[in-house]
């Protein structure tokens, strides 16, 4: 129950972001245009994709893996397919948010990173909720409670 409060706080902060012009937004905006190819760019690139309208995340999201995967940085890889995975379920492409989500998840995994395991779990969820698979889902949402609490 603590987690979903969570979330739709999370939830309300971001459309309350999203109300207003942000400036964090066009200043992380700016310093993309001259920020070297190293994994700070990768999260810089997913901090990006946490804050601009949801039509932009793939334009963030898709370089942010590109470049994690050259440089071989695992944890940026699974953070960046687990925002595009939200990309895809609020855009209808449930095949594609249902490949990322469980990309990022077994990318978590590899890397023993278990909050990111149960964050990726619980988007899982949500998603095969929205499509109302409610029996996988519930066992997302406690793959994600199992995960949290390791």
């Amino acid at each position: 129950m603590r987690i979903k409060k969570q979330i739709l706080l999370l939830l309300l902060i971001c459309k309350l972001i999203h109300a207003q012009d942000n400036p964090v937004l066009d200043s992380l905006l700016q310093v993309l245009k001259t920020k070297k190819e190293d994994t700070s760019k990768v999260n810089l690139l997913i901090s990006i994709t946490e804050l601009c309208y949801e039509d932009q995340i793939k334009d963030y999201a898709l370089p942010a893996i590109r470049l994690s995967k050259k440089l071989n940085y695992i944890s940026g890889e699974a953070k960046a397919y687990g925002n595009l995975g939200f990309y895809y379920t609020n855009s209808g492409n449930k095949d594609s948010a249902e490949y990322c989500f469980r990309r990022s998840i077994s990318v978590f995994l590899n890397e023993n990173n278990y909050v990111g395991a149960g964050e990726g779990y619980n988007n899982l969820g949500y998603l095969l909720q929205r499509i109302n698979f409610s029996q996988n889902s519930n066992i997302c949402f406690d793959s994600s409670v199992y995960f949290f609490t390791l």
